[in-house]
């Protein structure tokens, strides 16, 4: 904490440490919970990675808990599948539910029973999306304690069916049904093995909403990218947050928001340097590492109204990437899906080439239009001004469908909405979307140029 000395010409404790006086603590801190193991077994040397589940019962009720299974060292797959940890850990017992979102979520919001249960019982932590007992943000949040809402099948009263976790298993049944073998890796894997493990795959396929990236992850996939990987962005409002890990206990992460971006709480004044790293807190937007510059899309806006799907545009019909739509006939792709009922909406990115998108990107969709429920992010304005909702602003509040290469042999597509994965899974994953989507990751994942010659 900043001491009655501070005078506001540092946010750093490391270049002002003597304006820097104490330590704050709250009674509701819990990163880990310091139980000892009582259920211990061995995994079959045969086991393929993948994404599994404990199952407990006790009472008449049944719950499954999930288990990340790397692969063994050494061995490789077509496809990596990025399970975005952070983000799960982020939004881990948070009690967003205490908010009134009403005017961006018209359908009736009906919270679990066990989100219930955080509002009156402390014991298993926050998340770094509210405030500890005494008004102060949390920043820290750890998987050594009972995460409440990263289980299959936990409903999500924001979207009225799920988010998160159980958003990213349809991602997981659309590569089992695609029968393409594939291995995953959690964010805290991922930035352990480095390029010793990105490298070992064609193509990285990303979850639903990978918001949560530290430093040393965002170089890792740049990389790769430049090196010849291809990443699949799968996802929406990804790369966004500003993110550290706590060295000798990696299963803590720190977030401070840094008063920029969409955000739940602000940041103390002097309080913005990351403890982990020295990292300046906020948005990598500005920091310079907008994910447009990456990804092609960066994060546009939210919303929990109807979703819709994809315009196919000029250059899905009349350019190289034309032959990914081979077996596609519709106009408007992802109209469907388990999520809103379509491929984009929850949180969704544009492609933006002020914001750094390639001018030479191939935009193949864009959103055929959301309502003003989806309102333009906070980042996006410099002045407070009315009529900034989808129904209004159409141009800057939508989500758009990326493909492009990149110097080095790497190639990108992104689809910029969380409800993605919901669509990929519509009917089975028998689909428009699942088709187009399967196409470019067998074309990520052959021996040919992505586009032919």
């Amino acid at each position: 904490m900043t001491g009655r000395n501070w005078d506001g010409r540092s946010n750093s404790f490391v270049e002002v440490p003597e304006q820097y006086c104490a330590l704050q603590f709250h009674d509701d801190d819990m990163v880990d919970a310091g139980w000892r193991y009582n259920l211990e077994f061995r995994l079959p040397e045969d086991l393929q990675s993948g994404v599994y589940a404990v199952r407990l019962e006790a009472g008449g009720r049944r719950n499954h808990f999930p288990l990340f299974v790397r692969p063994v060292l050494g061995t490789s797959a077509p496809v990596l599948f990025l399970v975005p940890t952070n983000t799960y850990l982020a939004y881990a017992n948070d009690h967003l539910a205490s908010l009134d979102f009403s005017s961006v979520m018209p359908h009736d919001k009906v919270v679990p029973e066990d989100e219930q249960y955080l509002f009156s019982h402390p014991e298993p932590g926050r998340s770094c999306y509210d405030t500890h007992a005494d008004g102060t943000p949390v920043r820290y949040s750890g998987r050594r304690r009972p995460l409440f809402n990263v289980r299959p099948g936990f409903p999500n009263w924001l979207t009225g069916s799920y988010r998160h976790f159980p958003v990213d298993m349809y991602i997981v049944e659309w590569l089992e049904h695609l029968g393409i073998k594939y291995h995953v890796a959690t964010d805290e894997d991922f930035e352990r093995g480095g390029r010793n493990l990105a490298d070992r795959y064609a193509a990285i396929v990303t979850g639903s909403h990978p918001e949560y990236w530290t430093r040393t992850g965002l170089d890792i996939l740049d990389g790769y990218l430049h090196d010849g990987g291809r990443v699949m962005y799968l996802g929406g409002n990804g790369f966004y947050w500003v993110t550290s890990r706590l060295g000798a206990k990696p299963w803590i992460i720190e977030v401070r928001r840094d008063n920029s971006g969409t955000r739940c709480w602000d940041a103390p004044y002097g309080e913005r340097t990351h403890v982990a790293t020295t990292e300046a807190g906020g948005i990598w937007r500005t920091r310079g590492r907008a994910p447009n510059k990456m990804l092609g899309v960066g994060f546009a806006s939210e919303g929990w109204s109807k979703g819709c799907g994809y315009r196919r545009l000029e250059a899905s019909y009349n350019s190289p990437a034309a032959k990914l739509f081979d077996g596609i006939t519709e106009e408007i792709v992802g109209d469907y899906g388990y999520v809103l009922g379509g491929a984009v909406g929850d949180e969704v990115d544009r492609y933006d080439v002020t914001l750094g998108s390639p001018e030479h990107a191939y935009v193949l969709g864009t959103s055929t239009g959301l309502g003003n429920e989806y309102q333009l992010v906070i980042e996006d304005l410099t002045l407070s001004l009315p009529d900034q909702g989808g129904a209004q602003r159409p141009d800057v509040v939508r989500s758009d469908m990326v493909l492009f290469p990149i110097d080095g042999g790497g190639w990108v597509f992104s689809v910029g909405s969380i409800a993605y994965a919901g669509a990929l899974a519509w009917n089975g994953c028998d689909n428009g979307l699942s088709r187009l989507t399967a196409n470019i990751l067998r074309a990520f994942t052959g021996k040919g140029p992505v586009l032919g010659a």
